[in-house]
């Protein structure tokens, strides 16, 4: 495990043989975290309704959830923007730029993963941020989407829908709730239409 959250990345071995890797404020963010207002994809304003406080402005995480004989896995990571209010802009930038394979995933040799995430995931993205965003007081002007990875054969729609609200939520967790949040969240999956088909084609 790495030493501190803050400034670095940390390793979480959570129950049932899931993983995850969290990155906040981090300068060894995965991926190309910069954003350019020119190539936003897709948005959604959110309406704030909850109680929660922003204690961090970027953030990525990657998941691994094994299920039975299958997996799940994804990556996604954004940044905060401006000044906080009781309405926030969720953005998705453009991440379907190709790239070389990844290897260094928490997959390993199970899936090829690539560092973009797919258009057909954007939607469930939203989904997920919009759900979060409703749960704080107040949240930043604007949060962009701007990095990621999937994988051929692990990553869903569902995948996507968690990995956007765990980046959203854990926003406003203390360091020491990070696991906990992880452990909520990024549970078990075992509906068959969460998962792809293992003849699901990788896009290059």
């Amino acid at each position: 495990m790495a030493r501190i959250l803050g400034h670095q990345m940390r390793t979480f071995a959570l129950t049932m043989e899931r993983r995850a890797r969290v990155w906040i404020d981090s300068s060894e963010m995965p991926g190309v975290m910069s954003v350019d207002e020119r190539r936003m994809l897709k948005y959604r304003d959110v309406y704030c309704r909850g109680n929660q406080k922003a204690r961090r402005t970027a953030i990525a995480v990657e998941l691994f959830i094994p299920v039975g004989g299958r997996f799940l896995y994804g990556m996604l990571g954004g940044k905060a923007f401006g000044s906080e209010a009781s309405q926030s802009l969720i953005e998705i930038a453009d991440m379907t730029s190709h790239g070389r394979v990844v290897v260094d995933s928490l997959a390993g040799s199970l899936d090829t993963v690539v560092p973009w995430v797919d258009a057909e995931y954007y939607d469930s993205i939203l989904d997920g941020a919009s759900a979060a965003v409703e749960g704080f007081e107040a949240f930043p002007d604007k949060f962009v989407f701007c990095s990621g990875r999937q994988g051929a054969l692990g990553s869903t729609p569902i995948l996507f829908r968690r990995l956007a609200h765990i980046c959203v939520a854990l926003l406003a967790a203390p360091d020491a709730d990070i696991e906990k949040r992880l452990e909520e969240r990024g549970g078990p999956v075992c509906l068959d239409r969460d998962l792809k088909p293992i003849s699901g084609a990788l896009r290059m």
